[in-house]
């Protein structure tokens, strides 16, 4: 399925994510620069789709563009994570004040923390993985309520926040206290014990903020 969904992909697709696992996996390094010609003799795609994926990449902010139109892969900075970090402790919680608590959508939350208590964060691979992995955990815990905006508010800080713990380069010291949080998050959902869950999603979110700097 995987292979035939690969073979459907527009050249603008296929670049675009190629481009981004290149940087993801710091095969492109932060501040280095990228180039039309230099991606797209790497990747064997003309220069239209590879501009148009660029773009698409310096929307998600993972390059940024200069004033003379240089492209570069983004330097993850203190004051973007305190920035995103300030408006997920606004809006996170109020996802658990939703009226979808209940089991199926918590055995979601649960099944991602299982998959991220397996993943082997030894490899690089494995941390853009597990950076995925969390971005799923939250936006699962966004799906807890029936605001749209919310949810998509909280999908799009969280996938900025894969982006942030991959080029921080410092996730993998931070992965067993983020699973363990993350574990108490889900004890208190499941026991319904909305108020303890908030608690530990607002203690969870500033760690994060804390742990990948300082």
């Amino acid at each position: 399925m995987a292979e035939k969904e690969k073979k459907t992909e527009t050249l603008e697709q296929t670049a675009y994510r190629k481009i981004k696992e290149d940087i993801l996996t710091l095969r492109y390094e932060p501040g280095s620069m990228l180039t039309e010609k230099q991606l797209s003799e790497k990747l064997s795609i003309s220069r239209t789709p590879i501009r148009a994926a660029l773009t698409r990449l310096v929307y998600e902010k993972i390059v940024s563009e200069d004033a003379t139109g240089h492209i570069y892969v983004a330097q993850t900075t203190v004051k973007e994570v305190e920035d995103i970090t300030a408006v997920r402790l606004a809006l996170e919680p109020l996802a658990l004040d939703g009226p979808n608590l209940i089991p199926a959508f918590i055995k979601n939350i649960e099944t991602i923390y299982k998959a991220q208590k397996k993943v082997d964060i030894s490899e690089k691979s494995g941390l853009i993985t597990y950076a995925k992995l969390d971005c799923d955990f939250h936006c699962a815990i966004a799906e807890l309520s029936d605001n749209d905006v919310l949810k998509n508010d909280i999908r799009s800080l969280n996938a900025a926040m894969v982006r942030c713990n991959v080029l921080s380069d410092t996730l993998r010291f931070n992965v067993p206290d983020a699973i363990r949080e993350h574990g108490e998050i889900l004890t208190y959902l499941k026991e319904g014990k909305t108020d303890f869950a908030k608690l530990a999603l607002v203690n969870h979110i500033n760690f994060v903020n804390n742990r990948m700097f300082f």
